[in-house]
């Protein structure tokens, strides 16, 4: 038995943001069907697409100096990795989960990311007033 999609109702996009912009480059009817069902992908995005959240933001802890040594990057690493295993588990995606084995290079992934560890002082007057923001949205004000 074949599962129906039903009836379709494609909406105009007004605003983008450059990850949407990139995905709409390799397939445009994948993200206008994305913008009809209100952003639920009718299929799982790669296992690296879920995997880059958490490398994102434990660059952010790193860079805030919440992250300062190897211990707080272990115990870090492996909360936001188990946190994100339950999150596509709740999802239906589960077949991903272990993320260590359905990812190519976990391991190597991770050692680079523990590379962007500094010393103290580097940590605290390279990042000290910056601020952090997710993606910016670019929009036509034309309708």
């Amino acid at each position: 038995m074949m599962n129906k999609v039903g009836e379709i109702n494609f909406k105009e996009i007004k605003r983008i943001s450059p990850s949407q912009f990139y995905s709409m480059k390799n397939c445009a009817y994948k993200s206008l069907l994305a913008e009809a069902f209100d952003k639920k992908p009718l299929l799982p995005l790669s296992p690296n697409a879920y995997f880059g959240t958490v490398l994102h933001k434990m660059l952010e802890l790193i860079a805030k100096g919440i992250v300062k040594d190897e211990d707080d990057f272990n115990a870090e690493f492996d909360k936001q990795v188990k946190a994100l295993e339950e999150d596509l588990r709740q999802k239906g995606f589960g077949f991903f989960v272990p993320l260590k084995i359905s990812l190519r290079n976990f391991g190597l992934k991770k050692i680079q990311l523990k590379k962007h560890l500094r010393s103290k002082s580097e940590q605290s007057a390279s990042f000290s007033n910056s601020k952090f923001h997710s993606e910016k949205w670019f929009e036509s004000q034309d309708n």
